[in-house]
This record gives C-alpha cells, structure tokens and sequence, in this order.
C-alpha cells in the first residue's frame, strides 16, 4: 500500500476499510517512513502503529523496469515489493504508478476502489459521502471519474 490511500482515509476517519479480516497489509518501509514526516501524532501514522499491519523491509534494489517509470520512493517501493509478492494487490493512487502496475501485470486497486468495494460488500450504505469527504480532503479526481466510481458502486452518477 502506498502513501496517498493511507493520508487520505485517515483524514476521513475511514483507515478501517483498509481493515478486513483474513487480509493481510503490507506497508513499505519507505511508505511509513514518507507518512511519518507527517508528525506522530498524523492520524495515518497513528493508524498504522495501531492496525498491526506489517511493514515490509526496502526492495533491494528496485527492478529497472520499475525504475524507469520515474516514480517517488514509495511508489517504488510498493511495487517492488509487489512483484516479489505474486497474488498480491497493490493499492496506489498515482497515475503513473498505477501505469506501471498495469504494464507489469499487477492487480491494483485506488481509493476510490476501496471506497466502491466497502460499498459493493455492505461495509457502507453509500460510497458518495465518503468520495465527496475524500475530494475535500485531497484526492484529484475529476468529475466524471467520480461518476463512473459512483456508478460501479450502484450510485448514480
């Protein structure tokens, strides 16, 4: 998992949908130490001391085919450590990234997803408050994006 889902659904107060029974989360080194510069006392910080999730040592080295892709740290990271992980999902939200995520064949899911997922299972009655709050609290997405989440998660749009 990288950077961005974990500030942006601890901002909504929502870290708990990353929280399933029976799924493991990994979070890179690289990611809590680029979410820790937030201060210990950041709400995903605390989040993530408290989840129990498992922080996975630094990929040594990053493939070349990540490495050209020109991401930041964290997202290098998270894929890294995907590829070493078959069967696993990466949760990432920058384009590029996600691009990369793609062009290796890798599973991938954003905020949105995890927003439309909690919805799809009953984990929320509605996915559109909570993708509102997180467009308030700093997730670029533009208006049609939002409405085509909106629609797979059995909103409309």
């Amino acid at each position: 998992m990288n950077a961005s889902p974990l500030i942006l659904l601890s901002k909504i107060g929502r870290i708990d949908l990353l929280q399933t029974e029976g799924v493991a989360v990994l979070i890179p080194a690289t990611v809590l130490d680029e979410v820790s510069r937030r201060g210990h006392d950041d709400p995903a910080v605390r989040a993530i001391r408290g989840a129990g999730w498992e922080i996975a040592a630094p990929a040594d080295p990053v493939p070349e085919s990540v490495s050209r892709w020109r991401l930041d740290a964290g997202e290098e990271a998270v894929l890294s450590l995907a590829l070493r992980s078959p069967g696993c999902e990466v949760i990432i939200d920058d384009r590029a990234a996600r691009m990369c995520a793609e062009a290796h064949g890798l599973a991938l899911i954003g905020t949105l997803g995890i927003v439309i997922l909690a919805r799809r299972i009953g984990r929320i009655s509605e996915a559109r408050p909570l993708i509102l709050e997180l467009r308030r609290a700093g997730l670029r997405v533009s208006d049609d994006v939002i409405a085509a989440a909106l629609r797979r998660a059995g909103e409309s749009g």
